[in-house]
């Protein structure tokens, strides 16, 4: 590939890379405002790490762009000076060219020749005049045609085109981009309970800070032994088989309230299980999970998972489901 090939797909190329670069970064900050609004920690946490990733990548496409960018100013500059070195010879050939000696005859007179019809038109008027000894001839008709050609022709076309085209472009493109893009996302949101913990028995039960609204609402949306990459129910069912260690409960709200008493309980085959009191810290409508874990595993029976608000003797929301 030569140099003017290399120039002109330069641009193009660099063009490509500042596209990439600046989808890249448009998609990072998408995803930093997703780790911001996102109802779950786990979903901010996971987009956060996801836009940084980004962010960095993208980073280093616009520094790839800024240096091809040089690249091609450079590489332009050095086409042009190639352009100019050629000029001056051209110059050079057309002025000798042009400047080709023309001989100029100096006749210089020399010598002297008597034109012989002029003798004859002497004598013949010495004849009329009286004789041949009056013959006075007469001023010699001296023609001096003795052109000696001293073609001064001094033709010395000195074309010493020096055409110092001094365009030695010592540019040493020092482009050293550190980028030294070290941001540490620390999301400065504290995220709350989000998912809930294991759940343990509370020894002190904690003291409700607020009142809950009338038109709260809750319902439990889905049962799954493990979670998918985005923090959602992976296979949710209602059996699951004996010994599963954890069992994920998702749940869907509106009108919480924060401060207000929540009580999961979890029941096998009527009786109580495992259960606990907690203060609602999340959003007033959304969704979210909690868990509950058997470190010998869950064993065979009917199971119903309970939520209670406040001192109420009634569930809010309430499911079934089987371990065989």
């Amino acid at each position: 590939m030569t140099l003017n090939e290399l120039t002109d797909l330069l641009p193009t190329l660099t063009a490509g890379v500042l596209a990439i670069g600046l989808i890249l970064f448009l998609l990072a900050l998408r995803l930093f405002r997703r780790g911001r609004r996102a109802s779950m920690w786990q979903s901010r946490r996971q987009a956060g790490r996801r836009g940084f990733r980004l962010m960095l990548t993208a980073v280093g496409f616009l520094g790839l762009s800024a240096m091809l960018c040089v690249t091609t100013i450079v590489f332009n500059s050095l086409d042009e000076d190639e352009g100019d070195n050629t000029t001056p010879v051209a110059d050079a050939a057309t002025t000798e060219s042009a400047t080709v000696p023309t001989e100029t005859p100096t006749a210089t007179p020399e010598g002297t020749v008597t034109d012989e019809a002029t003798e004859a038109a002497t004598e013949a008027s010495a004849v009329s005049s009286g004789g041949e000894d009056q013959m006075t001839p007469s001023p010699e008709n001296t023609v001096t045609l003795a052109p000696s050609r001293t073609a001064s022709a001094t033709a010395s076309p000195s074309a010493t085109t020096t055409s110092t085209a001094t365009s030695s472009p010592t540019m040493t493109d020092t482009a050293t981009m550190t980028i030294t893009a070290s941001p540490t996302d620390s999301p400065t949101g504290t995220p709350t309970i989000t998912p809930f913990p294991t759940l343990p028995i509370n020894i002190t039960p904690p003291v409700a800070q607020a009142t809950h609204a009338e038109n709260i609402s809750m319902r439990i949306a889905a049962i799954a032994e493990s979670l998918t990459a985005d923090f959602q129910p992976l296979s949710p069912r209602e059996t699951f088989e004996v010994g599963v260690r954890r069992l994920y409960f998702f749940i869907h709200f509106r009108n919480m309230n924060s401060g207000i008493l929540w009580r999961p309980a979890l029941f096998k085959d009527g009786a109580y299980l495992d259960g606990g009191t907690y203060l609602w810290g999340l959003q007033a409508e959304g969704e979210s999970y909690f868990f509950f874990g058997r470190g010998s595993g869950f064993e065979a029976g009917s199971y119903e998972i309970r939520i209670y608000i406040g001192d109420e003797a009634e569930s809010l929301a309430t499911e079934t489901f089987t371990i065989q």
